[in-house]
């Protein structure tokens, strides 16, 4: 059952009773990941909203209008889509004004129940915070595994973002 996901996605987000939570979906979206969405939200006391849209063909395709609208009056907007909407107008819109957005491409029923939506968001978000403290003002990384990679990334003018999997309030302007 895909609750225990839905709950969980709630949790991180820290929803409140009083925020509006829009559910972006398309057509190929399982109806079991949108009502458990919908249903988590609206135990809470939300105002909860879903919206369905034709999968788009491309990740960072833009939305329909209408959604990209809606999704720039809710607090939280959660996407379980086919394409990812991160890198979209839309998105970068919403953020702007306000909203929390999660998008969620190709998540699966099973994605749901089980593996990373089970993860403890605080226990990542200390991890997360600890992580980025230590590559703060680091110029260089190399990744080197058993199986031959052996690469190096050049960091010198790179500012490093921070998202540790808590979404309790906006982070960014962009």
């Amino acid at each position: 059952m895909t609750t225990k996901g839905a709950s969980k996605v709630m949790e991180c987000f820290r929803v409140k009773r009083v925020e509006s939570v829009l559910i972006v979906i398309d057509t190929s979206t399982p109806t079991s990941i949108s009502k458990s969405l919908f249903e988590a939200a609206r135990d809470i006391g939300c105002e909860v909203m879903i919206l369905t849209m034709v999968p788009r063909t491309r990740h960072g395709e833009e939305p329909p209008k209408a959604v990209a609208e809606a999704m720039l009056n809710a607090d939280v907007v959660i996407a379980p889509t086919t394409m990812s909407l991160t890198h979209t107008q839309a998105r970068i819109n919403a953020t702007k004004a306000g909203a929390r957005i999660a998008s969620m491409p190709g998540i699966t029923e099973k994605m749901m129940t089980s593996g990373g939506i089970t993860a403890d968001c605080m226990m990542i978000n200390d991890l997360a915070m600890k992580w980025n403290e230590r590559l703060k003002n680091v110029r260089e990384v190399r990744v080197v595994t058993e199986l031959g990679t052996n690469i190096v990334f050049d960091l010198e003018g790179c500012e490093w973002g921070f998202c540790g999997g808590w979404l309790h309030e906006r982070l960014w302007n962009s």
